[in-house]
């Protein structure tokens, strides 16, 4: 990423007009992975060259990169104060998709800040551009962040209602990743809602799916949510084969957090079938 900062970095100094004002706001985006001061600085420097050419393109991709920006370091409210200053232009420029793609992030914003009806309105909003243009791959990722909306807010029907229409739109797609992940999306809405026996189903058709592929991430992923209905009806036999495999696969992908819940759910199988010298080391 650096040398690509850096190959950016020379080209500024042969661009005028638009063109600097275009690797103004690459030169913010891709400095994101590098340093956020960075980052912000260029988004600044692209605001500031578009505002002085009066290049609207220029000044409403400039405030959507400094939201994005402000959502990595959290700053939720700074984010939707500089997103709706692009709305602003990407409306007065009948910018469609450019206003269907704020709306989402506008919803992410709120969904961070857990002004959930805020989140679920603005994602509701994009997803209406993003089914009248036709764009099935837009319309599933915000239809599975409005089921995660209504989740959050203890809606399960509404919520399963919206996950079911994610994964017709992604059988239509072929984009069988995707697809996995959204049978664990609902068999984590059943499982919220105390239905683990229906939960255990779609986590089953999720594991056939995700097995598939050579990340996984998902599948492990899966396989605790097993553990931990099975640990629900009381099977703890089957909870903990599910969870042992999960705390496997974790282990190799080392991510410590991940690790650490199944090694709590493990912990807990053990205790209920008496073995504290498993549950122990687990806890510690």
């Amino acid at each position: 990423m650096q040398e690509l900062v850096d190959s950016l970095k020379q080209t500024l100094k042969l661009k005028q007009g638009e063109e600097k004002a275009q690797v103004l706001s690459d030169l913010c985006w891709y400095n994101r992975a590098i340093s956020t001061d960075s980052a912000q600085k260029y988004g600044r420097l692209a605001l500031n060259f578009a505002s002085k050419i009066q290049y609207d393109k220029g000044i409403a991709q400039a405030y959507n990169d400094l939201g994005i920006i402000s959502i990595d370091i959290a700053d939720y409210n700074k984010a939707l104060s500089l997103f709706d200053s692009s709305l602003a232009i990407k409306q007065k420029l009948n910018d469609t998709l450019g206003i269907a793609a704020l709306y989402n992030k506008i919803g992410i914003a709120h969904q961070n800040k857990r002004d959930l009806p805020e989140a679920l309105e603005a994602s509701l909003k994009a997803l209406k551009i993003y089914e009248e243009k036709n764009l099935p791959f837009y319309a599933a990722y915000c239809l599975n962040n409005i089921a995660i909306l209504y989740h959050d807010q203890n809606n399960y029907q509404k919520s399963i209602e919206y996950h079911k229409k994610v994964v017709k739109y992604r059988k239509e797609l072929n984009t069988d990743y995707d697809l996995g992940a959204s049978y664990h999306n609902l068999g984590n809405v059943l499982y919220g809602n105390r239905n683990y026996k229906e939960g255990l189903a779609y986590y089953d058709t999720a594991l056939s799916v995700l097995n598939n592929f050579k990340d996984k991430e998902g599948y492990s992923a899966c396989l605790s949510s097993m553990g931990s209905a099975y640990f629900q009806l009381d099977e703890t036999g089957k909870a903990l084969k599910y969870l042992k495999e999960a705390y496997s696969l974790r282990k190799q992908q080392g991510n410590k957090t991940t690790i650490t819940s199944t090694q709590v759910n493990l912990a807990k199988c053990y205790t209920r079938l008496g073995n504290f010298k498993k549950a122990k080391p687990m806890l510690d």
